[in-house]
């Protein structure tokens, strides 16, 4: 998997769930793009954009169709040819897990209805204040647990569900697309404000800098002159 501020990489999430989740149905792609609704942040809003351009031109015989989150991803692609399924500029104010959850129960109907067949979130990964990571991750369908069946001790169990499969399946697809979507947004947050207050220091560096070399240069000048 490729790794980097401008790369990022690949991350698949397991789950042990039943076929209904795994399979594929046809070539449309939902990708969740996390970007902040204002500027002055460093790269952290171009890290992002960048990336899923270089999503939608490896993905050219496939319909991708995005989810923004932030005002700067929506003024990136609301012009271009690639579907904005919804936005959700403005989050940084008021976000929480109840948004989450709508988010979730679009993107897991989405894919129930056969609408989309897989899902992605791309988002900023909190290292630390000086450094953020650009995470693409395929959240639909799940990539199952590879199993050891080698081992003696390994029984296949034939499990009676109450309710059924369907109904508990449909119930946990919400609730885990909810979490994931909410730790994106604890990710992505906390990256803004790191990348925010790193640039915003180096800002006042450089200014203190050019202020000095300047008074230096004053003083010099008027020093020429008195003499």
């Amino acid at each position: 998997a490729d790794r980097g501020s401008t790369n990022g990489r690949v991350v698949t999430t397991p789950l042990r769930l039943g076929p209904k989740l795994v399979k594929e149905f046809h070539c449309k792609r939902a990708v969740e793009n996390w970007t902040a609704d204002r500027g002055l942040c460093g790269g952290f809003n171009g890290s992002i954009t960048k990336k899923a351009i270089q999503v939608i031109n490896n993905n050219s015989d496939k319909e991708i169709q995005l989810i923004t989150a932030g005002k700067k991803g929506y003024a990136r692609f609301k012009n271009k040819k690639n579907k904005i399924l919804h936005d959700h500029s403005g989050w940084t104010r008021d976000f929480d897990y109840l948004k989450a959850a709508e988010i979730g129960s679009t993107l897991s109907t989405l894919f129930s209805e056969k609408s989309i067949d897989r899902v992605y979130v791309l988002y900023n990964e909190f290292n630390s204040v000086m450094q953020q990571e650009v995470i693409l991750e395929q959240l639909l369908p799940i990539v199952p647990e590879k199993l050891d069946t080698g081992k003696a001790s390994m029984n296949i169990v034939d499990y009676i569900y109450e309710p059924e499969e369907e109904a508990i399946l449909n119930t946990l697809l919400e609730r885990y697309m909810t979490v994931e979507v909410y730790r994106a947004f604890l990710e992505s947050s906390a990256s803004e404000h790191g990348a925010r207050m790193t640039a915003m220091d180096s800002a006042s560096r450089n200014a203190g800098e050019m202020i000095g070399g300047l008074t230096l240069t004053y003083n010099k000048a008027r020093q020429a002159y008195i003499t």
